[in-house]
């Protein structure tokens, strides 16, 4: 039975590891709820809330939109931070 040498085997478990660190990096995590201002409706492009899912926001008749009007799922974060809020006109 051929034998491994120590370095080798050393070198491969390394290999593993970075191989194993990047697929981690790539993993698209959905995002939580991402909050619904009073006087507003929230639409979301994917009810899953996945990566990639838009949530598109507008105010009630009698309210202005203050803040950005979408938001989209970045692998667990909304981007741009912080909910609009919608305010008297």
């Amino acid at each position: 039975m051929p034998r491994i040498s120590t370095h080798l085997l050393l070198l491969i478990i390394s290999l593993l590891g970075y191989y194993a660190r990047i697929d981690a990096q790539n993993i698209e995590l959905p995002c939580s709820f991402p909050g619904s201002p009073a006087h507003s409706t929230v639409v979301f492009s994917n009810v899953n809330l996945t990566h990639g899912t838009v949530a598109s926001y507008s105010c009630e008749r009698g309210f202005e939109l203050l803040g950005p009007a979408r938001r989209v799922c970045d692998k667990g974060t909304w981007m741009p931070e912080g909910i609009p809020f919608c305010g008297k006109c």
